[in-house]
């Protein structure tokens, strides 16, 4: 207990909580913002990715994609991904017209498939060694 009060420890534990998950969220803008946003579209036209964008489907089959040859070049989708994607979208839910988080979906799959086109340079590099 935080000087003898369960009231101020409880309240001490829920600020950190706040402070974690703004660090959290605070983090994962500022890594996807810095993506390549022309990823996506690179995909599609290769085939990797269906015509029609979905934030949901596009995420659901890079992450799927990923994690089939991810035990080969150990690249791994980060947490602070999946949570941030899903908080976006309960906003989303909540706000629905809102540009921004639309973009910023928009976004999360594009530092996705920039991560899944690093994986697919690494497994090709494991592949095909030059010495």
């Amino acid at each position: 207990m935080l000087f003898g009060s369960m009231a101020l420890s409880i309240l001490a534990l829920v600020g950190g909580v706040v402070v974690l998950l703004y660090s959290v969220l605070s983090f994962a803008h500022v890594k996807v913002d810095s993506c390549d946003m022309e990823q996506l579209q690179r995909f599609r036209a290769e085939g990797l990715l269906p015509d029609a964008p979905s934030w949901v489907s596009d995420f659901a089959t890079v992450r799927r994609k990923l994690a089939q040859i991810a035990p080969a070049v150990y690249f791994r989708q980060e947490p602070w991904l999946h949570f941030y994607f899903y908080t976006l979208r309960v906003v989303l839910w909540l706000r629905p017209h809102a540009q921004w988080y639309q973009r910023q979906l928009v976004q999360c799959n594009a530092y996705q498939a920039t991560r899944y086109r690093l994986a697919l340079e690494a497994l090709h590099a494991l592949q095909y060694p030059s010495f």
